[in-house]
């Protein structure tokens, strides 16, 4: 059993993980990004085609302007955004004891509020980043565990491998959602 205190990063970290990693949220952000970009040039351009030369020339810098600010703007938007749902919603929930426990076929972890068992099978994925595992499971929700002793890293690393779960290392992740790329 491992015991420690939740913090509202612990919440954050794996909601970031999971919208700069899943494929699905990233192309629909490239999807929007490239939307935005066409819908203010075309403005632009009818600013111009009607002989409107302030919305022609305002669209279409903001256009050129999202281009190449629009990834770090996006970011920077996200985070503030789940940080002010956390603190709203989730600020009771800091400072809580969390259990932890590896069992033979499932993870369980207990708070004040419940506890949830997850088996093993439900794993699709563990990822270790620099401060947590990120463990996707089967329902598309991510959950973290802080790494918090040597202890509890190597019993995860020995449920991966004893019950042959995929699991990559991220050691330098840092949230950075991407829009023109896929990473």
């Amino acid at each position: 059993m491992y015991t420690y205190k939740l913090s509202l990063d612990d919440i954050l970290n794996p909601l970031l993980y999971d919208i700069s990693t899943n494929e699905k949220k990233i192309a629909k952000r490239k999807r929007s990004f490239w939307y935005v970009i066409a819908m203010t040039a075309i403005i632009g351009i009818g600013g111009f085609i009607f002989k409107d030369l302030f919305i022609g020339f305002t669209f279409l810098a903001i256009a050129v302007l999202y281009l190449f600010f629009g990834n770090w703007y996006t970011r920077l938007a996200y985070k503030r955004a789940l940080r002010r749902s956390i603190r709203k919603n989730y600020s009771s929930l800091a400072g809580s004891a969390i259990n932890l426990e590896i069992n033979d076929d499932h993870l369980y972890i207990g708070t004040e509020s419940g506890d949830a068992g997850y088996p093993f099978s439900s794993f699709l994925m563990v990822s270790e980043t620099y401060a947590y595992f990120m463990i996707k499971l089967d329902n598309d929700q991510i959950l973290g565990i802080p790494k918090f002793s040597m202890e509890l890293e190597q019993g995860i690393k020995k449920m991966t491998a004893d019950h042959n779960i995929p699991y990559r290392e991220h050691p330098d992740w840092k949230y950075f959602p991407s829009i023109t790329t896929t990473s």
